[in-house]
């Protein structure tokens, strides 16, 4: 009995470790796309300083934009995705620990079956998380290119 308290004790710790690592990864990859962006407004807002940031070619600079804000689209909505799978999973294993305690169970099946759609909520979001990685990158690639046409013109 000792043994599986310290084991559920030590798996809970673990569960609060991803969390913290999931919601700190989410968070920096919201800032990355957002400052992305911030950071090339700047750049653009001091077009009449340089003569760099006349040669930069528009187009590329709009990609590279909407990159990123598909990039931070995804990244806020793959949050709000954990979320409501980590809500619903936490209410079904509520619900199933008070019907435990309420009726004894024979069954070997202890508690509720894992909620596959709040696991099908959280893959979509570990997809979207994938996206907004991808979208930064090719977010910068998209800017760079623009960048150095810019600087051997």
């Amino acid at each position: 009995m000792a043994e599986a308290k310290a084991l559920s004790q030590a798996s809970l710790a673990h569960l609060q470790i991803a969390a913290t690592l999931a919601n700190e990864g989410l968070r920096a990859l919201a800032i990355l796309n957002g400052g992305a962006a911030v950071a090339l407004f700047t750049l653009l807002g001091q077009g009449n300083a340089t003569a760099f940031v006349q040669h930069l070619y528009r187009p590329s600079i709009v990609h590279a934009f909407c990159f990123w804000a598909a990039g931070l689209v995804c990244t806020m909505t793959a949050y709000i995705l954990a979320w409501w799978s980590q809500q619903s999973i936490s209410t079904s294993e509520f619900s199933a620990a008070v019907e435990i305690s309420a009726t004894i169970s024979k069954s070997p099946w202890r508690g509720s079956p894992p909620d596959l759609r709040a696991n099908g909520v959280l893959l979509a979001a570990a997809v979207l998380v994938a996206m907004a990685v991808v979208f930064f990158g090719v977010g910068c690639a998209v800017s760079l290119k623009a960048a150095l046409d810019a600087a051997y013109r």
